[in-house]
């Protein structure tokens, strides 16, 4: 028992940053892999039933988890070195209808002494599905819940996803250590759950060699390590991972291992029966009481079961190459790393109650905003080209306002409102310029002429012709960009007033899972409510109970009390009346004695003992004496007369 409490303690929490170093570190994963191996090797096994014959199906040949299905007591034990107490300490298995329990998985508890829950284990074996492509699809599992990321749970195969991988490292004995952050959703109302899991994977971890030459006498070279694929999770902590809001932390600790079982003579080793073997615990954290997550692991385990044989047989071999694969799937955990960076850094949006904080994840531009600002940055752009071309050669300072209009440079980089006014206010500014150009010219110097002689000069007054047009053109432009501004600040409070109304729908749904959650307490404090009285009605008839066993028992004592009382005086009766009936006969002595002695004395002498008053009891025999001599004549003479007659 100390070598498995030391198995466990081994699936423990333990920090990324504590990894050993490189000289450390070979040694670390291979006792992890030993410790792993002792735990699952001390799962108890069904013996095997000599008159049932395994007949192997062909290789992934099922189609659906029930087709998997292989009776355990058919295959030949796994010969291996099992320690009798660490299988005792399991216990017997649950015991579970076929209904519940399709695929004879066997599940196992054992009690924990570090206050951290019960352990839970399970084997299984079955068929139809080869090694190869059940290896593959386990290494798999949580890449294949990446492809699906639409909440906390999403994609999960066992109801487990992955969010992201944060490390992936190669260790000793063909092994990789992966950092995994994971979710999981439950059914409302309870909060989905987030966990950082520190992943051992490898197929070359076991070191202890079958048993096999102890049993049918074949020598020890023959010995050979099946085929297996082995994995530990233990809870870990990361500095890139810190804890997800709306999310609660959880720890799952486990071991599992897929293992094949050689069937001597079969040709084809892909359709040998396989062996599932898991040891697992898990602390959800919040408010869930222990008792009720121990309450439903064993169904949770079993479905898991069948959740992940569905799915494995559903894929085809080629969906697990790993040719061109690990390259996408590295470049998709990236892109979902990057989101998840990107939704972290996002604000936290409070309501003006403060009852309802949200997660704001990065929103698209809208359609309208994007054609609106390509409208109005190309619409700027064309204007200020155009005038820019016209009035080099008669306003070079507005060349050089419109070049820092092209390039962006305003006084204030960080406002709109100041870029937008300061094309207007150079846009003006040029208009006010050209109406001053129809009336002078500016000559080679760059200084003003008077404006009558620009009048008198043909070409001026051509000249200030072409600059009447370009004003209504830069009119029309004006025009323009007003309409464009109107039509983006219709969008901006269309998209404000779509926005409001998105939030008022997520408040109404919001509202919604409130109610449905206070309908939800409401009815499990009326069930509390029930229990209760039902365990107050229990209470009251068992102390009714106890009080009339203590009354029957009391009656019982009073009765057998009375009945030895009764026997005592029946006892004292008989003595007194053996004791009477030996006075009777003593005293009917004593008056015989007495009547003969009267008999023998003298008339006279009894007549003056009379006298004296000394005679009272000489008399009263006298007088018994002649009553009986009286009688007795009378009979005499009765039978005389009957005689004569």
């Amino acid at each position: 028992m100390a070598s498995l409490k030391d198995a466990l303690s081994s699936l423990s929490p333990f920090a990324f940053e504590d990894l050993p170093s490189e000289d450390k570190f070979p040694q670390f994963v291979k006792q992890s892999f030993t410790h792993a191996e002792t735990l699952l090797n001390s799962v108890p096994v069904q013996p095997q039933d000599t008159s049932k014959t395994f007949e192997p199906h062909p290789t992934n040949s099922a189609h659906n988890a029930e087709e998997t299905y292989c009776d355990p007591t058919s295959v030949p034990l796994p010969l291996y070195r099992r320690d009798s107490d660490a299988a005792k300490a399991w216990g017997k298995p649950y015991k579970m209808s076929a209904k519940e329990n399709p695929l004879a998985v066997q599940v196992y508890k054992m009690a924990a002494h570090d206050r951290h829950g019960a352990w839970f284990a399970r084997r299984s074996v079955h068929q139809g599905l080869g090694f190869e492509k059940w290896k593959k699809a386990a290494q798999h599992e949580f890449l294949e819940s990446l492809k699906v990321q639409e909440g906390p749970g999403s994609g999960a195969v066992r109801g487990v996803g992955a969010d992201r991988r944060l490390e992936k490292l190669a260790g000793p004995h063909n092994s990789k250590i992966e950092v995994w952050q994971t979710s999981s959703a439950f059914p409302g109302p309870v909060t989905p759950r987030e966990s950082l899991i520190l992943l051992f994977s490898s197929s070359n971890a076991l070191f202890e060699l079958p048993q096999v030459g102890d049993v049918d006498g074949k020598p020890e070279e023959s010995r050979q390590v099946p085929r297996h694929w082995l994995a530990i999770t233990r809870p870990t902590t990361h500095t890139d991972a810190p804890n997800r809001p709306n999310l609660v932390k959880m720890e799952y600790e486990s071991t599992e291992m897929i293992r094949e079982i050689p069937i001597e003579g079969n040709p084809d080793p892909e359709s040998n029966p396989i062996e599932w073997i898991m040891i697992s615990r898990s602390d959800p954290g919040g408010g869930i009481p222990r008792f009720m997550v121990e309450r439903g692991t064993p169904a949770s385990i079993v479905g898991d079961v069948s959740k992940f044989l569905t799915w494995a047989t559903g894929k085809s071999e080629a969906d697990f190459d790993e040719d061109g694969r690990e390259q996408s799937i590295d470049a998709v955990i990236e892109q979902q790393n990057k989101q998840l960076d990107q939704a972290e850094e996002t604000q936290v949006l409070t309501d003006d109650l403060g009852q309802t904080e949200k997660v704001a994840s990065p929103r698209p531009p809208d359609e309208h905003e994007e054609q609106a600002e390509q409208a109005q940055d190309g619409l700027v752009s064309k204007f200020t080209t155009a005038v820019e071309s016209s009035m080099s050669g008669y306003l070079p300072v507005f060349q050089q306002q419109a070049g820092s209009l092209r390039n962006g440079e305003h006084g204030d980089d960080d406002s709109s409102s100041d870029i937008s006014d300061s094309s207007d206010n150079t846009f003006r500014s040029a208009l006010h310029e050209q109406r001053r150009f129809s009336l002078g010219a500016v000559n080679d110097s760059g200084t003003w002429t008077d404006s009558s002689t620009s009048l008198q000069n043909p070409q001026a007054a051509g000249h200030a012709s072409h600059e009447r047009v370009q004003s209504k053109e830069i009119d029309k432009l004006l025009q323009k960009r007003a309409a464009l501004d109107e039509r983006a600040r219709k969008d901006r409070e269309a998209f404000a007033q779509k926005a409001a109304q998105v939030g008022d729908k997520e408040q109404k749904e919001r509202n919604k899972i409130l109610d449905k959650q206070e309908k939800e307490r409401k009815k499990r404090e009326e069930r509390y409510q029930r229990q209760l009285a039902k365990i107050d009605e229990q209470r009251i008839k068992e102390e009714r109970k106890d009080e009339a066993r203590q009354k029957k028992a009391e009656d019982k004592d009073a009765m057998k009390k009375m009945k030895q009382e009764v026997t005592e005086w029946k006892r004292r009766c008989q003595v007194a009346e053996r004791e009477t009936d030996l006075l009777r006969k003593q005293v009917e002595g004593l008056q015989r004695e007495n009547t003969a002695i009267v008999a023998r004395l003298p008339e006279e002498e009894v007549k003056a003992m009379v006298a004296s008053g000394r005679g009272g009891g000489v008399t009263s025999a006298a007088k018994a004496e002649s009553t009986r001599s009286n009688r007795s004549g009378s009979s005499s003479d009765h039978g005389g007369n009957l005689t004569k007659s």
